[in-house]
């Protein structure tokens, strides 16, 4: 992928770290309907671990479903995952949190028009001031700090650029995209702009895909100089969800040969979290999608079955999974013949023949509206009496 894009970019995709922050447990219980058990929430986090995430972002204590998930969240031996806990601008959130003795917290606020006027309701000053008394109560206690400025894709830019230069003592900034209304190259020029403002703190994206550009705009904005994404199991979030953690991970190994993410596991993960939040995944969704790697069309199958690359995204194995031939209303005699030799029968050397059965497995797709089962194939080799190569 990396050498195909090389030759239009006015930069180097040299190699870096990206930081990866899976907001599952906090974003994507938002999602209307999720509601995951506190065994479902260790066994997304644990799996995080495994997959070489590198935080894991939970609500503070606002009830007794984030108490007991903080104090088992504590109890695991993480070796790769820190956990970072989500506060709103408020003290009592951060001396909830001071009771578990987590590394890192996060504190949110909003500077856009519609936020200091209809939220917050305060001055940008006021409010800005806020959060710098709050950042140093965290740092007087010893903590790590992801300010995180809600809605900043509607925050005039002045404004950024003003709390980026008032902000010493933070660790990260987020900078979210709440309500999507970023384009790919505007992300990009934007990201470039606040990295630029800075002053060497790491900046996060944290991008919502209402408009289905969450993945893109997230990588644009790593491109640019962003540092780390958020991102949630399956994209599950706040109304259309957030960039698919995935993708992301399969995204910036493309781009930026970072290989220290299990990306046979993050599909296993995919489909856990698919499961627990009864939320299933879509058949074609890139990565862990089912029928992702499956071909039907006639054309691509002959040109997988000679070489996969005419075709071929990424390898499967990259992600524990593999090509599948299958038959359908688009599938040609070259399918049709993988697919029988597989069962161990083989066509007639006549070719009408084989153009009847070709037809007739068509009809059976048509009418089931899928592809053909190894059940279908077998009675399809029985009806047109194919010799079976295995007796």
């Amino acid at each position: 992928m990396k050498e195909f894009n090389r030759d239009y970019l006015e930069f180097e995709l040299d190699p870096r770290n990206i930081v990866i922050v899976d907001s599952t447990l906090r974003e994507g219980e938002q999602a209307a309907g999720v509601a995951l058990t506190l065994d479902e929430k260790l066994r997304i986090a644990s799996y995080d671990d495994e997959i070489g995430v590198d935080y894991v972002e939970v609500f503070t204590e606002y009830g007794d479903r984030e108490r007991v998930l903080l104090e088992s969240i504590r109890q695991l031996e993480f070796r790769n995952s820190k956990i970072q806990v989500w506060n709103r601008l408020r003290k009592s959130d951060i001396d909830l949190c001071l009771k578990y003795d987590f590394e890192w917290v996060s504190i949110t606020a909003g500077f856009s028009d519609i936020h200091l006027k209809s939220k917050f309701r305060a001055s940008f000053d006021d409010l800005l001031q806020s959060c710098l008394e709050l950042i140093s109560y965290c740092k007087e206690h010893g903590l790590k700090v992801s300010l995180h400025l809600e809605d900043s894709t509607r925050t005039p830019i002045d404004r950024l650029i003003k709390i980026l230069s008032e902000v010493d003592d933070v660790d990260r900034i987020r900078d979210c995209d709440t309500v999507s209304v970023l384009i790919p190259i505007a992300a990009y020029n934007r990201m470039k702009l606040l990295v630029d403002n800075a002053r060497g703190i790491p900046i996060e994206v944290h991008y919502h895909n209402d408009r289905g550009l969450a993945l893109a705009n997230s990588i644009s904005a790593v491109m640019a100089g962003a540092s780390s994404i958020s991102a949630t199991w399956n994209g599950l979030g706040d109304k259309a969800g957030n960039a698919a953690l995935d993708e992301v991970i399969l995204l910036i190994y493309e781009l930026y040969g970072i290989d220290r993410f299990d990306l046979s596991k993050a599909v296993e993960a995919s489909l856990y979290v698919a499961e627990a939040s009864r939320i299933p995944i879509y058949r074609f969704k890139p990565v862990s999608g089912y029928d992702v790697f499956s071909v039907q069309s006639g054309i691509h199958q002959d040109g997988i079955l000679k070489n996969p690359e005419i075709y071929q995204p990424y390898p499967p194995k990259l992600v524990g999974r593999e090509w599948r031939i299958v038959l359908g209303v688009t599938s040609g005699t070259h399918g049709l013949s993988y697919l029988l030799a597989s069962r161990g029968y083989k066509l007639p050397d006549d070719e009408r023949k084989v153009r009847e059965i070709l037809a007739y497995a068509k009809s059976i797709a048509e009418s089931k509206k899928g592809y053909l089962d190894e059940d279908d194939l077998d009675n399809l080799a029985r009806r047109f009496n194919l010799e079976n190569l295995t007796r």
